[in-house]
């Protein structure tokens, strides 16, 4: 990255554009809604982890396939963000990274115009065009943690009443009970072969997977917050042993870059996997095939805003079509939810 010092990105985006076309003899024109413009951008130890993404959804009701181009570029410097051919069935959807932390740098700080259209397969016809103004500002570095930092900091000390009154959800309370059936039905088989963790640090997960600790882990639910420990288990090899490693636990449980890298053991293995999906080797300069390993390796979540079931129902049936079977196990989970939202192609 060329600067140490945060970032912050500001969007003004208008979402849930549809529009539709008549149809032309040379194909089928596509009826297509974007919708959850979405950005982030988290401080992490190897640098800024930037996102800017969204869905894109046929909406038409032709039953055969459209194909068209999808053209990004940020006007304000000339610089081709990215051009991806598409083809989507009606009900189809993709989820397009149109940025991640490999290209962040191509956006100016102040004001950025990025304009996004989806145009024929040959580029003669544009079928929409959407300017998104981005404003890329330095952030005044602080020591001050996010608040749902803080939450763990909370829960390690012992503060678990602070943490639930955070939540403002009067469902969310101690309950005794429900951290013994937490301990009973997650914890004590994702603790088998670690030897190193503390009490203190198994009671810090286990609240973890009962409360969660911010509004997005508290939405997600119990079963997905355990497998959000079982995939940071499956890439580091062990637990979470300290307060950072919490951290990591909550980038993951939302879809960020973690801190720490994976085991190459792990990384490797994702490769294999994105190769028997995609019949093809990944391209570390393609935004989608980067976010389809990096899923895969960390197991990273959708954040329960954003999810969208019409396309992890559509992802299942990809993962069948691949495997055979329905997903079981956390890698397998962890490759739908790459094939699901990476926006990885073929």
């Amino acid at each position: 990255m060329k600067t140490k010092k945060f970032l912050a990105i500001f969007a003004s985006v208008i979402l849930g554009l549809v529009v539709s076309f008549s149809a032309q003899a040379t194909g089928v024109n596509p009826n297509i809604q974007i919708s959850n413009f979405k950005y982030s951008a988290q401080q992490s130890d190897q640098g800024v982890d930037t996102q800017i993404e969204f869905d894109m959804s046929n909406v038409g009701s032709s039953s055969l396939s459209s194909t068209f181009n999808l053209q990004a570029r940020d006007t304000t410097n000339n610089q081709l963000l990215k051009s991806t051919l598409y083809s989507l069935s009606s009900g189809q959807s993709a989820h397009v990274y149109l940025m991640d932390a490999n290209n962040i740098d191509d956006l100016v700080f102040g004001d950025n115009n990025i304009n996004i259209r989806i145009v024929s397969s040959d580029s003669a016809v544009v079928y929409i065009s959407q300017n998104f103004n981005v404003v890329r500002k330095d952030k005044v570095a602080t020591n001050t943690l996010s608040q749902t930092d803080s939450a763990v900091e909370w829960l390690y000390n012992g503060r678990l009443d602070i943490v639930l009154h955070d939540l403002h959800d009067a469902n969310v309370t101690y309950s005794a009970q429900k951290e013994q059936a937490t301990k009973d039905k997650y914890l004590n088989n994702l603790t088998k072969n670690v030897y190193n963790l503390s009490d203190t640090m198994a009671t810090v997960i286990n609240q973890f997977i009962t409360y969660g600790v911010d509004t997005n882990t508290k939405d997600l639910g119990a079963g997905e917050r355990a497998a959000v420990i079982a995939s940071y288990k499956m890439a580091y090899s062990t637990l979470p042993l300290t307060v950072n490693d919490m951290y990591d636990v909550v980038k993951i449980a939302s879809g960020r870059w973690p801190a720490r890298q994976a085991n190459d053991s792990v990384k490797n293995s994702a490769e294999q996997q994105f190769k028997k999906i995609y019949k093809r080797s990944s391209d570390i300069n393609n935004a989608n095939d980067n976010a389809a390993i990096t899923i895969m390796t960390y197991g990273l979540r959708q954040q329960s805003v954003n999810r969208n079931l019409k396309s992890e129902s559509v992802g299942i049936k990809t993962f069948k079509a691949v495997y055979g079977h329905a997903p079981s196990t956390t890698e397998e989970w962890n490759i739908l939810q790459a094939i699901t939202y990476s926006g990885a192609k073929r």
